[in-house]
């Protein structure tokens, strides 16, 4: 399968945390990424995003390799069937492993992974990582937030701005493994028109920048490795408190900023 897209793909650890329990796979040529986040504050965080990324791209590596027949493969409806099945086969993994290792008791992490098709990207996310697309400069965020905060927002329990409403951002209402609780997976079909961008990321990069100083970083860079790393720069300096994460996706010849063929990362 030729690549038409190229990704760049970083994590950072931040300046306050001392261990990076994000994780980062992108592979161009089968035209997939995966992004995981280990739940802060529970136990093997950093073993939890691992074995996710692991697992998910692994399946879908053989999925994209050939192993099924070709009238099978590159059909929306069974790459997001094969998406969520790789998403709960990463929840069995963390539950079986944390069986096996009590200390890992209670690990989790939030995914957002995908492929890439000529004119589309099929999308799964569980958590508050989230995919943007970039859009003639601007930001749209795709995936929505399984947050407390979102929840209470979304059900009119609690109104933009209201005290209170911050303390509930980063408590997630499912994730991969933490729990027997099978994670609620969203899917998405997302139209990819020449000149867009995709973006990944998880919330150490989303919580230290708005939308408008996200897109500003892109639109003032030159390539995509350029743009991922101005990103981790800018929320290092505003604060990094958390754990940074970024894949950036894109066609050759729309790379941000300028008219030149990109860079392959990851």
């Amino acid at each position: 399968m030729p690549a038409d897209y190229h990704m760049s793909a970083m994590t950072d650890p931040g300046r306050v945390r001392q261990q990076n329990q994000d994780c980062v796979h992108a592979d161009p040529e089968q035209r997939l990424f995966v992004l995981a986040d280990g739940v802060g504050g529970r136990a093997g965080g950093h073993v939890a995003s691992r074995l996710a990324v692991d697992t998910i791209a692994g399946r879908l590596q053989r999925h994209r390799g050939g192993r099924w027949p070709g009238r099978w493969r590159n059909r929306p409806d069974i790459d997001l069937s094969l998406l969520n099945r790789a998403v709960f086969d990463a929840h069995q993994a963390l539950l079986e492993r944390a069986r096996d290792e009590p200390e890992l008791s209670g690990m989790g992490c939030t995914v957002v992974a995908g492929f890439l098709d000529h004119d589309h990207c099929l999308c799964v996310a569980v958590g508050d990582s989230r995919l943007y697309r970039i859009r003639d400069g601007r930001l749209e965020q795709i995936t929505r937030d399984q947050t407390l905060a979102n929840r209470l927002l979304e059900e009119g329990f609690l109104q933009p701005g209201d005290e209170g409403l911050e303390q509930y951002r980063h408590v997630l209402t499912t994730s991969v493994g933490c729990d027997h609780q099978p994670p609620e997976i969203q899917e998405y079909r997302i139209p990819v028109a020449e000149g867009d961008l995709l973006l990944a990321c998880s919330d150490g990069l989303s919580g230290m920048l708005t939308s408008e100083q996200i897109a500003a970083a892109i639109r003032e860079s030159g390539t995509l490795e350029e743009s991922t790393r101005r990103l981790i720069e800018l929320a290092n300096r505003a604060g990094g408190t958390d754990n940074i994460s970024v894949i950036l996706i894109g066609r050759p010849g729309t790379e941000p900023g300028n008219d030149q063929p990109g860079h392959q990362g990851g």
